[in-house]
């Protein structure tokens, strides 16, 4: 149960730090074509 719960923390956190990443070049997308 342990290993299982380490597993799914260490998922759970990747998936946290992709939907960051994508959420941000959503975000900046915008504003680069704004700008220019």
């Amino acid at each position: 149960m342990a290993v299982y719960t380490e597993a799914s923390r260490a998922a759970t956190g990747m998936l946290e730090v992709l939907a960051i990443m994508i959420v941000r070049s959503i975000n900046l997308r915008p504003v680069c074509g704004s700008s220019k």
